[in-house]
């Protein structure tokens, strides 16, 4: 399959109440948006942040394994992890050693 660039879309929740195992969502399409394949796994983690960066590692991994040297767009709904992959970590450190 010779694809310029896939989306991966990616979804944790650790459940309600959270269990420590997540249940991670990956959804692969082609760049028009057609479903390509679709995952459903489980993972380690007890809050809903660790839940969502768990799905980002699984969606990342399926496309190693899969689509290795395509091109990737990954989304997710979660403003957090979306902010720790664009470098937010790095700025927040930096925020909070300023304020100190």
């Amino acid at each position: 399959m010779n694809h310029a660039l896939l989306l991966v879309q990616v979804d944790g929740t650790p459940g309600s109440p959270p269990r420590g195992v997540a249940g991670i969502g990956v959804v692969v399409r082609a760049p028009r948006g057609n479903l390509i394949c679709t995952r459903c796994l489980r993972a380690p983690a007890a809050t809903n942040h660790e839940a969502e960066y768990q799905a980002v590692i699984a969606g990342l991994e399926l496309m190693l394994t899969l689509y290795r040297g395509v091109a990737v767009r990954c989304m997710s709904d979660s403003r957090t992890e979306v902010w720790r992959c664009c470098g937010g970590v790095e700025m927040w450190t930096f925020f909070q050693i300023f304020l100190e």
